[in-house]
């Protein structure tokens, strides 16, 4: 099996842990980390994001959605049209929760934690079983808060409509 680490700059500390702790557990890994010096940079990350069965979203304290890491997750998007490989959130900052995600991973299940030994073995998992790297739960609560929004404009509408004919009829 092998995954691919997307990080930002700014986490590569817990990258290089959490890429330890995969390769520890005979999981291959390769992330920015494993760009030399002088490598073109996006053709790596097409080529090994290809290979790869699934991807790691590391969220550190240091994350923000630079242009880089945009670049990086269209460029795993692009590899996996068909959503066949897992995307997995792993969140190690403290008291972040499903609505600090990035809208694309929000209905994925996620880990919130530092301690990377304690999640291979699930991660293992959802890598080698996308289908159940979907968080069943959010994507009903997000169809649950799309009716609520739809319900509200048809609501809007319809007073618009009523207070048009009140006018007109008078």
């Amino acid at each position: 099996m092998r995954v691919f680490i997307s990080f930002a700059q700014r986490d590569a500390e817990l990258a290089a842990q959490l890429e330890a702790a995969l390769r520890r557990h005979n999981i291959q890994a390769w992330s920015s980390l494993d760009v030399a010096s002088g490598e073109e940079w996006k053709r790596l990350v097409d080529r090994e994001s290809a290979k790869a069965d699934g991807f790691i979203f590391l969220l550190g304290p240091g994350f923000s959605a630079n242009s880089q890491l945009q670049a990086e997750w269209r460029s795993f998007l692009r590899s996996d049209w068909d959503s066949k490989k897992p995307l997995v959130p792993v969140v190690a900052v403290h008291g972040a929760a499903s609505k600090d995600l990035p809208p694309f991973l929000r209905n994925r299940k996620g880990f919130f934690t530092t301690n990377f030994d304690a999640i291979i073995d699930d991660l293992e998992y959802l890598v080698q079983h996308p289908d159940e790297s979907h968080d069943r739960t959010h994507d009903e609560e997000g169809r649950a808060e799309q009716k609520k929004r739809m319900n509200e404009i048809e609501g809007y509408a319809l007073a618009l409509k009523a207070e048009a004919s009140n006018g007109e009829a008078k």
